[in-house]
């Protein structure tokens, strides 16, 4: 005896189907994040500060550039790759750090891992550069457009 789908069920896996797309598709997107240091850093102090926070985030350096103010960083999650890359600039006598967190694997980013790989660096990045005040941590992340 063959039983029909009922059009309530059918709306369900719909509408999870639906959920489950849009949970994961926010989790591949790659998140972007700026902070603007204050301005008695110079680029190099936020440099140095910066390929140390990486590594104590048990990251590995895939590459750095000084002169251009690049480094990027990678590191095996599950059975992908995050990625963090990082670039540090003087805008007008403050030092700019913007970083992107990619994912890379076989199956999709989980929701927020972006997120805490940004967050996680800064934490480390603002510890070494003995920022304690809240007012200074002004991260601004936002997904990659």
């Amino acid at each position: 005896m063959q039983m029909e789908s009922s059009p309530g069920r059918t709306r369900v896996a719909l509408a999870s189907a639906v959920v489950l797309v849009l949970f994961y598709g926010c989790a591949v997107t790659p998140r972007v994040s700026t902070w603007d240091s204050p301005k008695r850093f110079k680029a190099k102090e936020v440099f140095t500060a910066a390929l140390q926070a990486g590594s104590e985030e048990a990251m590995q350096l895939a590459g750095s550039d000084r002169e251009g103010g690049t480094m990027s960083f990678r590191k095996h999650v599950g059975n992908g790759e995050m990625v963090l890359s990082v670039t540090i600039k003087d805008v007008g006598g403050i030092v700019q750090v913007r970083t992107t967190s990619s994912y890379a694997g076989e199956f999709l980013a989980i929701k927020g891992l972006h997120e805490e790989y940004i967050n996680n660096f800064h934490v480390f990045l603002f510890r070494n550069l003995g920022i304690t005040d809240q007012s200074e941590k002004n991260i601004d992340i936002r997904e990659q457009s």
